[in-house]
């Protein structure tokens, strides 16, 4: 996929993902940033400056439904309790080193 600079006049932020403004066309945005420009005549406009790339709809499609494929699920609830551990884990490494610590300070009084 190819990021391509561009510059537009729309009011409100341009959406992140956009699939509904173009029937064959899914466009994907990133670092928008709102910018001004001044006229010949002194008059200022603003405008947005964005990374934008572009997708058919066809193979958006496609990958949404790739995404959410059976193996795609399995992979995702691996991950899911994967961190889950991770996070038990940590909470337990803090509380043995809660305990350590306390202990230390009780037999130094």
């Amino acid at each position: 996929m190819e990021w391509i600079k561009r510059e537009g006049t729309q009011k409100e932020r341009p959406e992140d993902l956009d699939t509904t403004s173009s029937k064959t066309t899914v466009y994907l945005r990133r670092k928008q940033t709102q910018i001004e420009h001044e006229m010949e005549d002194g008059q200022k406009i603003k405008a947005w400056e964005y990374e934008e790339a572009e997708i058919g709809k066809e193979e958006w499609e496609r990958q949404q439904n790739d995404l959410y494929s059976p193996l795609a699920k399995e992979i995702m609830q691996a991950n899911n309790d994967l961190i889950a551990k991770n996070e038990l884990l940590q909470i337990q490494v803090e509380m043995l080193l809660d305990l350590l610590t306390n202990t230390d300070g009780a037999e130094g009084a």
